[in-house]
C-alpha cells in the first residue's frame, strides 16, 4: 500500500505545478463558451427536410485542447459535428479570463504543427474547384494569425502539381511510364495542349 502512495504523490505534485489555481490539467471548452462567430455559423447551417438545423446545442461541436496560449490562456480547435459532407468549418479558439475569442477560421482540411511559440502553425488544404486546390500556411505573429504562404496547385484526376515546370516533369514521367493518357490530361489542363 505504501508503495502506491509514493508513486501517486509525485504525480499529484507535477499535476499541481502544471496547472494554475482553479484549473484542471485537461481543459474543456463547452458549447456555451464558444465565440459568437462560431455559434452564428451554426445558426446559418442548412435546415434539413424535417425542418431542423443540422446543428443545435452543445453536442453540435467537438473541441480539443491544443495547448496553452499567452497569459495563461488555453487554445482549442473546434469542429462542427456531425460533419456530413466533409466540408465543415473548424476554428481555433482561445479562452482566457476575459472569455473566448476566435483566432482563425478553417474551411478545408487542416493540420496543426508545433511551433516555437505557444500557437501552432496551421497548414490548410482547400479544394477551390475540381481543377484547383489552394494550400495555405498560417502563423502566429504575436497578436493574431496571418497567412504566411499560399500556393495554388492544379488537380488533374486526383494528381496535384504546382508550377508549369512541375506539371511538365509529371507529364514527362507519365510518358516514360507508358501512360500517355495521363500526360495528355496534364498538358491539356495546364497548357491547353490536347496532343503529344
Amino acid at each position: 500500500m505504501h508503495r502506491h502512495i509514493r508513486y501517486i504523490a509525485p504525480v499529484a505534485l507535477v499535476a499541481s505545478l502544471w496547472t494554475a489555481a482553479g484549473e484542471t490539467s485537461d481543459p474543456v471548452l463547452s458549447g456555451r463558451e464558444l465565440p459568437a462567430e462560431v455559434r452564428n455559423d451554426c445558426a446559418a447551417a442548412v435546415v434539413t427536410a424535417t425542418g431542423a438545423s443540422s446543428c443545435a446545442g452543445d453536442d453540435s461541436y467537438t473541441s480539443r485542447w491544443v495547448g496553452r496560449g499567452t497569459a495563461g490562456s488555453d487554445v482549442f480547435v473546434v469542429v462542427r459535428t456531425p460533419c456530413v459532407d466533409g466540408a465543415c468549418r473548424a476554428w481555433l479558439v482561445q479562452r482566457d479570463g476575459a472569455g473566448t475569442r476566435m483566432l482563425l477560421t478553417l474551411t478545408g482540411e487542416f493540420r496543426l504543427q508545433r511551433a516555437a511559440n505557444a500557437y501552432p502553425v496551421v497548414q490548410e488544404r482547400t479544394p477551390l474547384s475540381t481543377d484547383y486546390v489552394r494550400y495555405s500556411r498560417f502563423t502566429w505573429n504575436g497578436s493574431r494569425y496571418v497567412r504566411a504562404e499560399t500556393r495554388l496547385v492544379h488537380n488533374i484526376d486526383g494528381f496535384e502539381c504546382g508550377t508549369a515546370e512541375e506539371c511538365n516533369d509529371a507529364a514527362r514521367a507519365a510518358l516514360k511510364a507508358d501512360d500517355a493518357d495521363r500526360a495528355v490530361r496534364i498538358w491539356q489542363h495546364v497548357h491547353g495542349v490536347a496532343w503529344i
